[in-house]
C-alpha cells in the first residue's frame, strides 16, 4: 500500500469505462512517477460487477493496491421534508433555459448532484480513506486526460512543500450564477461559526469562483478535520447541493481560500498539459484580458447591479450572524 491514492468515481457505463481506460493510460505515459507512488481507488454505485473486468489497469500500477468501493449516491435521508420536497429530478441546465432537451441535456440528475456532494466531503469519510491513512489523494474524472506530462512526482512535490491543496491555475474560472444561488450567504454563515477570520476572508471571495476540481491534489488530514466537516455539513443541511445544484468546485474554492494560507494552496508545477473539455497547462497564468473575455457573460456588465448584490449578501449575512451570536 502506498501513502497516496488516485481516486475516481466511475459510473456503470461502457462509455465511462472507455474514458477511464484512456485516462489511466495517459497517467502511465505522462505522469509515471506520480502513478508509481499511489494506490488506485475506484468509487462506484451498485451493480458494477460486469464492469470490473472491462477496466484495463496499466502495468505501471500492477504493484499498487487497487480498491473498488461501493458508494450510495441517493438523496440523504436526514434532510428535512421542506428540502426533500423541493428537490427536482433534473435541475435545469443554466444555459439551456428554453428547452434543455432540445440541446441534448435534460438537466443535472440527482446522481450528478450527489457526485458534487460526495467530492465536497463524503469521500473523506469513506472507510478506504479513514483506515488507510493516506497523505494525499489526487482526484480525477474518468474523462480526464493528460496530453503532456512530467517526471515530477506530484505527491512528493505536495509533501515537500507542505501543500494542502494543489490546483491547475489556468483552469480557475467562474461557475454560472444560476447554480450558485444562496451559496455565498450560506457559506459565510458556516464560516462565521468556525472562525471570524475565515468569515472575513470569505467576504472577499466571489461567490461563483471555482477551482477545476476534476484535477486536484488534496491533503487528506486537512479535509478530515472538524473545520472542513463543519463547513461542509452546514452547506449540506441547507440542501443546496440538490436544490440549487451547488458544485464541489465553488465549495472547494470558498473553503480552501478561507481556511488555508496561501503558501499551502499552490498551483501544480509547470510541464503538464491536461484536458477536460478544454486544454490547460500547469504553471500557466491567464492574463486579465483573457479571463475577462472568457467570463464576460458571467461577470456581467452592470456594476451597479453587482454592487447591490454585494450589499444584499453582506446585509443578509449580518442578519444571520446576529442570530448566531445571539444564541451564544
Amino acid at each position: 500500500m502506498r501513502k497516496n491514492a488516485i481516486v475516481f468515481l466511475v459510473r456503470s457505463s461502457r462509455n465511462d469505462i472507455l474514458d477511464l481506460n484512456k485516462c489511466l493510460k495517459s497517467l502511465e505515459v505522462h505522469l509515471p512517477n506520480t502513478s508509481k507512488n499511489a494506490d488506485l481507488i475506484f468509487f462506484h454505485e451498485r451493480n458494477f460487477e460486469e464492469f470490473y473486468r472491462q477496466i484495463i489497469i496499466p502495468e505501471l500500477f500492477e504493484a499498487n493496491a487497487i480498491h473498488f468501493c461501493e458508494v450510495d449516491l441517493s438523496v440523504p435521508s436526514h434532510y428535512q421534508n421542506s428540502v426533500r420536497e423541493g428537490i427536482l429530478e433534473f435541475y435545469p441546465h443554466p444555459t439551456h433555459g428554453n428547452g434543455p432537451v432540445d440541446f441534448g441535456h435534460i438537466g443535472f440528475s440527482i446522481g450528478y448532484r450527489s457526485m458534487c456532494r460526495f467530492f465536497t466531503f463524503g469521500i473523506f469519510q469513506e472507510t478506504v480513506l479513514t483506515t488507510n491513512h493516506y497523505d494525499y489523494v489526487l482526484r480525477l474524472d474518468t474523462d480526464s486526460l493528460f496530453i503532456k506530462g512530467s517526471d515530477i512526482d506530484l505527491f512528493e512535490w505536495a509533501k515537500s512543500n507542505s501543500i494542502i491543496y494543489g490546483f491547475i491555475e489556468s483552469a480557475i474560472q467562474w461557475d454560472h450564477p444560476k447554480v450558485s444561488k444562496k451559496f455565498k450567504q450560506t457559506a459565510l454563515v458556516s464560516l462565521s461559526r468556525i472562525s471570524l477570520l475565515y468569515f472575513f476572508r470569505g467576504l472577499f471571495i466571489p461567490k461563483s469562483r471555482m477551482y477545476y476540481t476534476n484535477f486536484e491534489i488534496m491533503n487528506v488530514e486537512f479535509f478530515q478535520t472538524s473545520r472542513w466537516k463543519r463547513f461542509s455539513m452546514h452547506l449540506d443541511n441547507s440542501g443546496g447541493f440538490y436544490l440549487h445544484r451547488w458544485g464541489d468546485a465553488i465549495v472547494r474554492y470558498m473553503g480552501v481560500n478561507s481556511m488555508v494560507k496561501k503558501s499551502a494552496r499552490q498551483p501544480i508545477p509547470q510541464g503538464i498539459i491536461y484536458q477536460h473539455g478544454g486544454q490547460y497547462s500547469s504553471g500557466d497564468k491567464q492574463s486579465l484580458r483573457a479571463r475577462l473575455q472568457r467570463n464576460a457573460s458571467r461577470l456581467g456588465k452592470n456594476n451597479s447591479a453587482n454592487l447591490r448584490t454585494r450589499n444584499y449578501i453582506l446585509s443578509w449575512t449580518l442578519t444571520q450572524l446576529k442570530d448566531v451570536w445571539g444564541k451564544k
